[in-house]
């Protein structure tokens, strides 16, 4: 989509005014659209056949008006989210009536950097082409009483495509996305002479020697090999400690012997989000260049049924040397994460941490899937996070972690066990057993099981499918610090 910011409407456009629940202002929109168009919509207003009503939509023909005319209304547009909704809302008319070239016409006060956020995101589709696609909205104009200027917006473009890369890998199916295939993906962002990011890339032998035993205890079963993606960026001063996002990357999950259900298991070419995000938080680190130090990992797997696949009441050894009896393989995440934590860790000593991943289903059971579930090892961190979850405009919540907790994950047999039977709340549960990997570095995990794919029902900004769910707020995170 080709967004641009201007005072003069294109003759081919749509046009779509938006107006809220508050007194008409005609001189607010007087130097953006026609006396005709003005006029028409005063009538509308005048005999209340408009109100200016959230998502409300009426179709006006202004008289000597060739043009699609739309008003919209946006209410009393309480939060940032809200108004991007309505522009979400406006994207989905214009699709669903074949419109490709749209103005969006602002009032006073109007966000245009949340229009343009909120109109790539919900424009986005798959690119998989099928006779079932529906019309993608060729170009925007932003029409207001602004000073920006379309390269004022380019942040705002860098994140929304950042989001709609992240949909692209978790959209696409096991058969698509392979961890071969991640690893492809992963090499091609770090081309380029000039390219600030380097992409190292741990195959099999290395995964191997480096006895990375999460990692290959879960990918065993499988004929594809594993491997694990390093992304480093180091912008920022040479003596500074850098960030760490760490990404699961189960490109399919079968659950493994403690195999998952029909009904469950058809979706779960979605289990790699985790690293799919870390790659998306990446393209937008290429393309903006913050003055900050960031490095990422990525454990890319497939948890596959097989002559070969590790078993429940297996032993293995993590990277960090400490046992764990695998008391469940659907429990497969935590090994893979556990993993890359550990090298994180261990090779760039980071000041701080995150990880992002599809882990449990008690974390929907317990938040819905509009709200992601955190665990952390330090609220001071965990405090910015959520800061910057209300600028990003996404919902968060705590979950605990305490002494309880981490009890239950021993054992007596190994050091840990992966999976706990007869104790609830797995959400936490999953994170107690993260945390042994981290040492004393400040934490938060993401577990985005519910917020990464909605299978059944989008939104006005996420249609069906991958969402980019945490993207946004790790982005305006690594903005404050940089």
């Amino acid at each position: 989509m080709k967004l641009s910011i201007n005072k003069k409407i294109l003759k081919t456009a749509s046009i779509f005014v938006f107006i809220n629940d508050k007194k008409w202002n005609k001189s607010a929109y007087a130097d953006l659209l026609p006396a005709n168009i003005l006029n028409d919509i005063a009538e509308k207003i005048k005999n209340k056949h408009f109100e200016g009503k959230e998502k409300e939509l009426l179709q006006i023909f202004p008289a000597n008006e060739t043009r699609n005319v739309f008003l919209v209304g946006t209410g009393n547009q309480d939060t940032k989210l809200d108004f991007r909704k309505v522009i979400g809302s406006a994207i989905r008319h214009a699709q669903n009536k074949k419109l490709t070239t749209l103005a969006f016409v602002l009032g006073k006060n109007m966000c245009a950097k949340c229009t343009t956020i909120a109109s790539l995101l919900a424009n986005y589709q798959f690119s998989r082409q099928t006779k079932h696609e529906t019309v993608s909205i060729e170009a925007v104009q932003i029409v207001a009483q602004t000073d920006l200027k379309t390269s004022d917006v380019s942040e705002e473009i860098f994140l929304a495509e950042s989001v709609n890369k992240t949909r692209d890998l978790v959209n696409a199916k096991a058969n698509e996305i392979t961890p071969e295939a991640f690893v492809a993906k992963a090499k091609e962002l770090g081309k380029g002479l000039r390219n600030p990011l380097k992409v190292r890339v741990f195959d099999y032998k290395k995964l191997e020697k480096l006895k990375y035993g999460g990692i290959l205890g879960v990918s065993q079963g499988s004929s594809t090999k594993p491997a694990m993606v390093v992304f480093e960026y180091f912008g920022g001063k040479k003596d500074e400690a850098p960030q760490a996002l760490v990404g699961k990357g189960v490109c399919f999950d079968s659950g493994g012997y403690n195999l998952k259900p029909t009904g469950s298991i058809e979706t779960m070419h979605c289990d790699m989000a985790g690293a799919a995000n870390v790659f998306g938080v990446f393209n937008w680190i290429k393309e903006t260049k913050p003055k900050i130090n960031v490095v990422g990992v990525v454990g890319l797997v497939e948890n596959m049924v097989s002559g070969t696949s590790y078993h429940p009441g297996d032993i293995i050894t993590m990277a960090n040397e400490q046992t764990c009896l695998i008391t469940n393989t659907d429990a497969e995440g935590r090994l893979v994460l556990a993993d890359c934590l550990h090298h994180a860790v261990e090779t760039y000593k980071p000041a701080r941490i995150m990880d992002f991943a599809t882990l449990t289903g008690a974390c929907i059971r317990a938040l819905g899937d509009h709200i992601t579930g955190l665990v952390t090892n330090d609220h001071k961190f965990l405090s910015e996070i959520k800061k910057s979850a209300d600028v990003a405009q996404e919902s968060v919540w705590e979950l605990p972690l305490n002494k309880f907790f981490r009890s239950k994950i021993k054992d007596e047999v190994a050091d840990l066990q992966n999976w706990t039977a007869g104790v609830n709340a797995g959400a936490s549960m999953a994170g107690a057993f993260l945390e042994n990997f981290v040492d004393s570095t400040p934490w938060v995990h993401f577990d985005i099981a519910g917020t990464a794919y909605h299978e059944k029902q989008g939104n006005e900004l996420h249609p069906v499918g991958a969402t980019g769910a945490i993207v946004p707020t790790v982005i305006e995170y690594l903005k404050q610090k940089s």
